[in-house]
């Protein structure tokens, strides 16, 4: 009797995890150490154990599998850049945030690169950006993740970082633009809740700014009305529903205030 196709993808994980058991310097036991050391961070009580394992994962990224995996053409292009991805992301999490950041940029280098390692590379660096107080150029790369329209759940949270790299840069009127952008796109998710009390803020700070945002929100609300694509929205907001809060970093794939996002399978 022929298997339905979930029985074999159940069959086809635990024959790479066992791949990985057997040689854990080959891509599935690489995968295997990468995947334990997210599930240290995510549970938010093991960060030494965390730093560990990113450390082994380092370490044997450094030997002859790592490189044949990564050069080998004959694997997809996405499948090779996120491992790429995740060793630049171990780096940034053992505290080599320049490596982390050259990496990123070597990865988005390649033009032919479209998809969720894409959006995690442009956040990585943009977030590195504004550590380093380079706010202009932080803003950039935020304003160039949005424009590509990832996943909402990264999508939303972007413009938070982009609204915070804008103020920090002194551009306090395109931060609040932006704000105002999020809560026309997405107006039932916790990103805009978050931006209505910053917006809040501005308004009562900026008495005269706040005339001039009234001014722009019917303009970006037609903008959008009119050029949204389909399933811009989240799904939770096309049904005019509220979505559940959830503090979960790894749950939305990203946490705010300058948190870069976890690699993991496209």
């Amino acid at each position: 009797m022929a298997s339905n196709p979930k029985s074999r993808t159940i069959r086809r994980e635990a024959q790479r995890y066992l791949d990985g058991i057997a040689d854990p310097d080959s891509t599935p036991g690489l995968t295997i150490l990468y995947d334990r050391a997210i599930n240290f961070r995510v549970s938010r009580v093991g960060m030494n154990r965390e730093i560990w394992e990113m450390s082994s994962f380092i370490g044997r990224a450094e030997k002859q599998a790592f490189s044949a995996f990564i050069r080998d053409e004959s694997v997809p292009l996405r499948e090779r850049a996120q491992m790429r991805y995740r060793l630049a992301f171990a780096h940034h999490e053992v505290g080599n945030h320049k490596t982390a950041f050259d990496m990123a940029g070597e990865i988005l280098s390649d033009q032919n690169l479209t998809g969720v390692t894409r959006h995690q590379c442009l956040w990585l660096r943009a977030m590195l950006f504004f550590r380093t107080g380079k706010y202009d150029e932080s803003a950039d790369l935020w304003r160039q993740l949005i424009s590509e329209n990832p996943q909402g759940d990264v999508l939303r949270p972007a413009y938070l970082e982009y609204s915070q790299s804008q103020e920090f840069g002194g551009d306090v009127f395109g931060a609040a633009l932006t704000l105002e952008e999020l809560r026309i796109r997405f107006p039932a998710c916790k990103q805009a809740e978050l931006a209505a009390g910053r917006l809040a803020e501005i308004r009562f700070e900026n008495p005269i700014m706040a005339r001039d945002l009234d001014q722009q929100r019917p303009i970006l609300a037609a903008k959008w009305k009119r050029t949204a694509p389909p399933g811009s929205e989240p799904p939770e907001v096309a049904k005019g529903q509220r979505p559940a809060p959830t503090d979960d970093p790894v749950a939305s794939l990203t946490e705010l205030n300058g948190t870069p996002l976890p690699g993991g399978a496209e």
